[in-house]
């Protein structure tokens, strides 16, 4: 132990200045011992020459000319301020190029496609807008070390405001209109389309181009729904969805005007129902308007805050009390309207929710009484709540179930209660409008439809026996009492009928059908025949439909002649008369016409392939109204 401490203690290194010449190559720890005969203990242990590094002498650094570093210093600063010229010239010419847009001249062409309608383009932005060289301005003031304004951050805000958006600035000649035609189609939209509809209203007092100076969006809708050109319908109905959405979902407007206008268009949109997504996406829109303006509830007042406490109490600032306007209520009613035929017909969107606020509005539009059409609204909007509980009832949700179930047939004296107390409070004039009276058969429809259900879901709230005898009856009744109604209007008045007509038809059809193939030993198919024969109510739609072209002169003046709605549903009616005659005959259809199949408008295609099915739906309306190759 003694001896290992001996020799750790002669192990101590010599100091030194450097490491022997293989230790330093090694990079390795040189440790130089008085034993080894002054080489160091690596060396001595791999048996190698230790010798000492020659020191390295560091040769002195050349002293840099001033001249040189002048010029290096030169050109460097010479680079950079010609990469700020250029950065600065860059900036001043993007500014300068930006030019202002003008708008095009203005033709009295026709309208024939929806890039002939040149709608004006403001040449300033003003509003939420932002200038399209705003980006270039904005990194002009970061070089400058200024702040930018917060612009963008304001162009998210909705804006209620639209007195000054581009359709502000269209003019009756860039639509392809002159002033005797506008003015010919909006009085055909106020005397004879309005009445049918009462939710869209045009002042009687304004002119056409005083409609469009207000509110041009709303003059879009009304020619497209009222001219008898088929392409110039369609062009502006082109036309009146791209404004829409720009106002809507890019500039984010949220106004009455732009309300009123999506009604006014979705209440007549069975002229463009070859695109239902297209009017399934308006109404979407519109809710969100009416929700987005706070439209769907009454108003509140929201709680002041000390501070504005504090304003009107020293009256340096004015608080209004909240209203709601009769156009708003009206716009909140044919809003809910629309949504509910569209649910019942299509099924492809949900319908606005009942709120009590709705039988407040009706309330108030019935005070105020300050046009005749809006008793019609009042009348339309309280029979669809009717049937709106009759689509809860249990044969139609399936509920019902359980010890404590509900007989159907008193649900049935409920709803016929609800739906009689409403025709009662109707004036004569009230009930005979068309599309009351149409809409009162169409709910009674609804209801006794019940009857044709053969089975519930417990088997236990059956109508059977004379009960379901007479609900039938009385189906087949309605029925009856719908088709002669719908029959009695001139062929000449089939454009003034809105899509909720027409919706609630097609419903009627298919209850007809069910009707006259019905089999139970309660029911005589024979008498059902004979009462509502359905080949002779499509016969007498095709011929309805082929002389409402001709009354109306739809295209007369166009070289290209069967593309209107009218037409299009005849030739299907006459197709569905064949198929529906044949399949009640026990026979095989016949093969549609060669004449027809072989037409460029007309041809079937692939889309004939269950054209017509075995039992009709609810979605035979696009069947029937859309065009062939849809």
């Amino acid at each position: 132990m003694e001896a290992r401490q001996i020799a750790r203690s002669s192990e101590t290194p010599i100091p030194v200045n450097r490491a022997c010449g293989n230790c330093a190559r090694a990079k390795a720890k040189c440790i130089f011992a008085n034993d080894v005969g002054g080489k160091c203990q690596r060396c001595h242990r791999l048996q190698k020459t230790c010798e000492p590094t020659v020191p390295r002498i560091r040769a002195t650094p050349r002293a840099r000319k001033l001249g040189d570093s002048n010029r290096i210093t030169k050109n460097s600063v010479a680079k950079l301020e010609e990469k700020l010229d250029g950065l600065v010239t860059l900036l001043q010419s993007s500014r300068e190029s930006v030019e202002v847009p003008q708008p095009p001249t203005e033709t009295a062409t026709p309208v024939r496609s929806i890039e002939a309608i040149p709608l004006p383009i403001r040449p300033i932005c003003s509003g939420n807008e932002i200038e399209p060289s705003l980006v270039n301005i904005n990194a002009y003031r970061l070089l400058e070390g200024q702040n930018i304004p917060p612009t963008l951050a304001n162009s998210h805000a909705p804006n209620m405001d639209s007195q000054s958006r581009p359709y502000k600035q269209a003019t009756l000649e860039c639509l392809g209109f002159t002033p005797q035609k506008a003015n010919a189609l909006l009085e055909i939209f106020r005397s004879e389309m309005t009445p049918n509809f009462p939710f869209a209203v045009v002042d009687k007092s304004l002119t056409a181009v005083e409609l469009l100076q207000q509110n041009p969006l709303l003059f879009i809708a009304v020619a497209a729904i009222a001219s008898r050109e088929t392409i110039q319908q369609k062009d502006l109905g082109n036309t009146f969805v791209v404004q829409i959405s720009e106002a809507i979902f890019v500039r984010g407007e949220r106004s009455m005007e732009i309300l009123v206008a999506i009604i006014t268009f979705a209440g007549w949109s069975y002229y463009h129902f070859y695109n239902v997504p297209r009017l399934t996406g308006l109404l979407s829109a519109a809710c969100t308007i009416l929700y987005d303006l706070k439209l769907t509830r009454p108003p509140t007042k929201t709680p002041l805050s000390l501070f504005d406490r504090a304003m009107r109490h020293a009256n340096i600032k004015e608080f209004p009390e909240p209203v709601r306007t009769i156009d708003e209520r009206r716009a909140y009613l044919g809003c809910y309207f629309l949504t509910c035929i569209i649910s019942s017909c299509f099924h492809r969107m949900d319908a606005l929710p009942y709120t009590p606020y709705i039988d407040q509005c009706c309330n108030v539009l019935e005070a105020a009484d300050t046009r005749n059409e809006d008793r019609a609204v009042i009348a339309l909007v309280r029979l669809q709540l009717v049937s709106e509980r009759i689509k809860q009832a249990p044969w139609n949700t399936g509920g019902n179930g359980g010890d404590n179930f509900c007989p159907q047939m008193l649900h049935v004296k409920a709803l016929e209660t609800q739906l009689r107390n409403v025709k009662a409070g109707l004036a004569p004039e009230i009930f005979n409008n068309v599309h009351v009276n149409l809409s009162y058969h169409g709910i009674e429809i609804l209801l006794y439809k019940c009857g044709l259900f053969k089975s519930s879901s417990n088997g236990s709230s059956d109508i059977s026996g004379f009960d379901r005898l007479e609900i039938l009856h009385k189906c087949l009744q309605s029925v009856k009492s719908f088709m002669n109604v719908f029959f009695a209007i001139p062929a000449g008045q089939f454009h003034t009928l809105p899509i909720a007509i027409f919706g609630h038809l097609m419903h009627v059809l298919v209850v007809l059908q069910i009707l006259s193939s019905f089999e139970s030993s309660d029911w005589d198919l024979e008498y059902s025949r004979q009462e509502v024969n359905l080949t002779t109510v499509l016969k007498s739609l095709a011929e309805k439909c082929e002389q409402a072209t001709k009354d109306l002169n739809i295209d007369a003046d166009s070289t290209i002649k069967g593309q209107d709605v009218f037409s299009i549903s005849a030739v299907k009616m006459r197709c569905v008369e064949e198929y529906c005659r044949s399949k009640m005959a026990g026979v095989e259809p016949e093969v549609v016409p060669e004449t027809v199949i072989n037409n460029d408008y007309y041809g079937l295609g692939d889309n004939s392939t269950g054209l017509f099915s075995d039992a009709f739906d609810d979605t035979w309306m696009c069947d029937i109204l859309a065009p062939w190759e849809y």
